[in-house]
């Protein structure tokens, strides 16, 4: 059992059946009970950093930085291995493509896909799935122009991508395979991964099939990145998000003083916050619609 000694921060390896572990690099006793609950509150306080940098700050480096701390503290830690996977292929761009470095980070660790590691490793796979047909759409719309490749150094990723996609596709099949049966079926409620792979290898396999020539005068993107952040988009969002919890709580304070006043006039004033909420809705509905139309 790991825990931490509360007066240094060094990592013990303590025997459960004890109840006081030694320090060697401080020299004191301490509760295992104690040290168990300091380590594990400091793994999930870096844990939660590397899922917000990873999921909300877009930090791929520092993500991957916090996720590497959680692996010295939990060996072969699969949300840690995952993490660190998921921000190599969200930090990658046209002229950087990393679906080839995944399969190694998984290879550097002894992983056992039981129950509970199954729907991690499922889970996985829709995020890979999700990230990879994001890259081969905005490939497809941006580096080709009339079938013709803008520049030769995309095309040479391009092709190269579309071979290293086809390898993580057997890796995820063949971990599959091994998973638990049980914690499959949860997924393949929804769907069915496996024929989900396999619909996207043969996707690329086609893609792999087609010959392209690269345009005599070369162009280059203004914006290497896979996918382009809209901030605008982002704030949009966050203002509908916060208007809509505004309405909420007006409606749940109306509601909170008509049962203690006994006043039926605050049930009426209910319907202030509901048409409030609709009309925020629709406003958001319009604006988005109008952009992508």
């Amino acid at each position: 059992m790991l825990v931490i000694c509360p007066k240094c921060g060094k990592i013990i390896d303590a025997t459960s059946s004890k109840e006081v572990a030694f320090c060697s690099q401080c020299g004191s006793n301490f509760s295992i009970s104690d040290g168990k609950k300091l380590f594990d509150r400091q793994y999930a306080l870096i844990a939660r950093q590397a899922y917000v940098e990873l999921n909300e700050k877009g930090e791929y480096d520092a993500a991957i930085e916090d996720f590497n701390k959680c692996l010295e503290m939990k060996k072969s830690d699969l949300s840690a291995i995952i993490g660190i996977s998921l921000a190599t292929l969200y930090k990658q761009d046209f002229l950087n493509i990393n679906f080839d470095k995944i399969q190694p980070i998984f290879d550097k660790y002894d992983i056992y896909l039981n129950e509970e590691n199954t729907f991690l490793f499922c889970s996985f796979i829709e995020d890979v799935l999700k990230e990879t047909k994001k890259y081969l759409k905005e490939a497809n719309s941006r580096l080709f122009n009339d079938g013709k490749c803008i520049a030769r150094v995309y095309l040479d990723n391009y092709e190269k991508s579309l071979k290293d996609i086809l390898g993580l596709i057997d890796f995820l099949l063949d971990g599959l395979s091994i998973s638990s049966e049980e914690e499959k079926k949860v997924f393949y409620e929804d769907h069915n991964l496996e024929n989900d792979l396999n619909e996207l290898k043969n996707y690329v396999l086609k893609l792999s099939e087609i010959r392209h020539e690269v345009l005599e005068e070369e162009e280059t993107l203004d914006d290497n990145r896979i996918i382009i952040v809209n901030k605008k988009a982002i704030k949009t969002y966050k203002a509908f998000i916060a208007s809509e919890i505004f309405a909420l709580i007006l409606l749940a304070l109306f509601l909170i003083l008509g049962i203690s006043l006994e006043n039926n006039i605050f049930y009426i004033l209910m319907v202030i916050p509901v048409i409030l909420g609709v009309v925020f809705y629709l406003v958001y509905y319009f604006l988005t619609k109008k952009k992508v139309d």
